[in-house]
């Protein structure tokens, strides 16, 4: 049901915030209030493994910089060290260039790309997600006006 919640933000602006009025043919003795309280804590559930897997995404960016650095601070220690010009040390010095670079551009991609998704759907819940209400389906007959 979650991933139904979520997809449903996709087809309504973002200016509006969502009630959803979820009708069960059958809803096996569960009140109406236990099912309400069900689904809250399914989507904070679902709110804070979001936040998770951002932490986790934002470490594996931070760890790509510093790989990064790493290479960086690599190619200064052979650029200073090295001072023969060669055929040699110019491939290794634009190969450590190439491999500083890499890894900047991996935790670029993770950080405003693949986090923008999970930054996206967390904020869906927080700012559209509005109340949800569970009823049982009225018997044909017992409708109420």
């Amino acid at each position: 049901m979650i991933d139904w919640i979520t997809q449903s933000f996709a087809y309504i602006p973002d200016s509006y915030k969502l009630d959803f009025e979820i009708i069960l043919d059958d809803p096996e003795g569960y009140a109406e209030a236990e099912l309400e309280k069900i689904c809250r804590s399914n989507v904070l559930l679902e709110m804070k493994m979001h936040s998770r897997e951002a932490k986790r995404e934002n470490r594996l960016a931070i760890s790509l910089c510093a790989v990064g650095l790493l290479m960086i601070l690599i190619s200064i220690a052979v650029t200073q060290l090295w001072t023969a010009e060669s055929r040699a040390r110019d491939i290794v010095l634009f190969i450590l260039d190439i491999l500083a670079t890499v890894p900047f551009w991996g935790a670029a991609d993770i950080c405003f790309v693949g986090n923008r998704k999970i930054r996206q759907r967390a904020a869906n819940f927080v700012r559209r997600f509005h109340a949800i209400r569970f009823a049982g389906k009225q018997q044909p007959g017992t409708e109420t006006r």
